[in-house]
């Protein structure tokens, strides 16, 4: 009995962690998220996709964004923007190093295909 308790008892503490590290990686993600949203011209904007997940198999937070920054014209609101930079990344929010990403538009199919490949992955390894 006294084996059932203790096993009961880590399976607790165990979901209790991983309930905190879920916790901790989902507001590490807003708080990215946030810096990378951060409007810091006027006319320039920038436009971001991203999704965050804890790995329990890597032990560690997931954060992968897709950013477009965009220049609109003060002159003509009406204009389409100009999208002068994009950048596809996965990086780990706890060591704050990227995995690997896809910089601007012009790059190969291939590699935005692989991009998505490694991201596809990566993901599966979140709960």
């Amino acid at each position: 009995m006294l084996a059932c308790e203790q096993s009961a008892k880590g399976r607790s503490t165990s979901s209790e962690e991983d309930f905190e590290r879920k916790r901790a990686c989902a507001e590490a993600g807003r708080v990215r998220l946030e810096e990378e949203t951060r409007k810091e011209h006027q006319d320039i904007e920038p436009l971001v996709s991203a999704h965050w997940c804890y790995s329990t198999t890597l032990n560690t937070c997931i954060y992968e964004s897709d950013k477009r920054v965009v220049i609109r014209n003060p002159k003509s609101p009406n204009e389409r923007p100009q999208m002068i930079f994009m950048s596809r990344s996965a990086v780990d929010l706890l060591t704050n190093q990227t995995l690997f990403g896809v910089v601007g538009e012009n790059e190969s199919p291939e590699k935005h295909s692989d991009y998505a490949k490694k991201l596809a992955e990566l993901f599966k390894t979140c709960q």
